[in-house]
């Protein structure tokens, strides 16, 4: 064993630019890789956590309120599969005025943020109890820069009532002001009528959880047997929590995305440059492979002395990038905590990086090993002539071509040289291309979506959009127009 190790870390000092290399991308790989398999394992934890702690609704409805009574919205909650719900809660979706910006908000009338589905979490101020009082979502009053004591104008009606931010929530079952989803705001129950305009009419949300609501085909079951409960076209619309859960994941996705883009590229670029630098350091090491095999070292040692140079800068790079990789994750992870009000939770896992490390290097070991087998198969006396020999010279059918098209002679020798051994050239061949597909991605990514939301009408928003509510006559409009 002490010969074996000699022999490799003598092999590394004298290839140290390829030692340093391959520790170089590995360290890339490694740490990308752990970084992208951390946010994957822990990227759907915070919204799982809030979703129990605060009882989060399987499903959300709104019923249109000219078609359904809330006595037979009632009825729905005793249906067979349903175990918890809440409301109904009268409300509507309506206009708001905060300085010159306008936004719409679906207002609920809703008493207190408890009850046995979707607690709201008061994270500043305090709850509507009063009339003239609103309490919105934390993203949005971030969003909109909005805080307790801030006043919006319900521009509904022509007295355009005046309305005063009493308090922030967070509410598990939206998604993020700032992904541009229309937020809830809660008042008293009996201020809801008081902010209607001659166009607008009360609507009712109710919220349920059921006893099977794991997949998407359940929650479709489950909402049409409410359907079915009620009269034709009572339902509004539907919201269920995985559709929520998907859109409150989609920045972890997307990073997720380009990092296990970038790591394939890196492992690929790894495996390709090991086996041809085995290949290489065979084909030039006949004469010592002989000599090592007739002092005693057997096949496998032979072997070993090839996969062992690879496998030293491989596990320093591991070391190195795969602790970089599980530091890196935890911001964007602490940041989904953040999100929802949580106390941040380390949710890193040391058993992820170290699967990644040993991932890392069974690839190496295995692209390091078929190579370096044409070493442990030779036999010494044959290796020792081989190494002592003139080898046959070699020409590639690209050289010959050239040759044929009269194209200058460096170049044909060149291409002789690059092809004469196919397998080594096309291990080349396909490193460089590797190495240029991963700058392509890492420039052209930026540069595509850039061009892609500056198309015009992208996410069919116009340069310039006019809604008309329903307390703006229509003679001002036209003026106005």
């Amino acid at each position: 064993m002490k010969a074996l190790l000699t022999k490799i870390l003598g092999d590394l000092r004298r290839r140290r630019v390829q030692a340093i290399v391959i520790f170089i991308i590995v360290t890339l790989t490694a740490g990308v890789g752990t970084l992208g398999i951390e946010v994957l394992n822990g990227s759907s934890a915070p919204f799982d956590q809030a979703f129990n702690q605060q009882a989060g609704a399987h499903l959300q409805i709104a019923f249109d309120g000219r078609v359904v009574t809330p006595d037979q919205l009632a009825a729905t909650t005793t249906l067979p599969d349903v175990t918890a719900s809440a409301g109904p809660w009268p409300g509507s979706i309506l206009p708001f005025a905060n300085g010159t910006a306008k936004v719409l908000l679906r207002v609920l009338g809703r008493a207190d943020p408890g009850g046995p589905v979707d607690r709201l979490q008061i994270v500043a101020g305090h709850w509507a109890s009063q009339p003239g009082e609103v309490v919105l979502t934390r993203s949005f009053a971030e969003a909109s820069q909005l805080s307790v004591g801030s006043q919006l104008t319900a521009i509904s009606r022509l007295d355009k009532p005046t309305l005063t931010v009493v308090g922030e929530v967070t509410d598990i079952d939206e998604a993020d002001a700032s992904l541009q989803s229309l937020q809830y705001a809660w008042v008293a129950p009996s201020q809801v009528a008081g902010l209607l305009g001659p166009s607008d009419h009360v609507d009712y949300v109710m919220l349920f959880r059921f006893r099977q609501a794991a997949a998407a085909a359940d929650l479709q079951q489950d909402t049409q047997e409410i359907e079915g409960a009620l009269p034709p076209r009572a339902v509004a619309n539907t919201l269920t929590y995985l559709v929520v859960k998907q859109i409150f994941t989609v920045n972890s996705t997307i990073i997720l995305g380009f990092l296990l883009a970038f790591a394939a590229f890196a492992l690929g670029a790894v495996v390709l440059i090991i086996a041809n630098v085995v290949t290489g350091a065979v084909l030039a090491s006949y004469r010592e492979i002989g000599i090592i095999k007739a002092l005693g070292f057997t096949p496998g040692q032979v072997v070993l002395t090839f996969v062992g140079q690879m496998l030293i800068p491989t596990l320093a790079g591991c070391i190195i990038g795969a602790p970089i990789g599980v530091l890196g994750s935890i911001p964007i992870l602490n940041s989904s905590y953040q999100a929802l009000n949580l106390p941040a939770t380390t949710l890193v896992s040391p058993l992820l990086a170290l699967s990644t490390t040993i991932g890392i290097l069974v690839v190496v070991s295995l692209f390091a090993t078929f190579p370096a087998l044409r070493a442990g198969l030779l036999k010494p006396v044959a290796a020792i002539t081989k190494g002592t020999a003139p080898g046959p010279q070699r020409r590639s059918l690209l050289s010959a071509l050239l040759q044929r098209l009269h194209l200058p002679r460096p170049l044909s020798v060149g291409a002789g040289d690059a092809f004469a051994r196919p397998l080594r050239g096309l291990l080349t061949a396909l490193a460089v291309l590797i190495a240029v597909a991963t700058l392509t991605f890492a420039f052209g990514l930026q540069s595509s979506f850039q061009k892609v939301t500056a198309i015009p009408g992208f996410f069919a928003r116009p340069d310039v959009s006019i809604t008309r509510y329903g307390a703006y006559p229509d003679s001002t409009l036209m003026q106005t127009l």
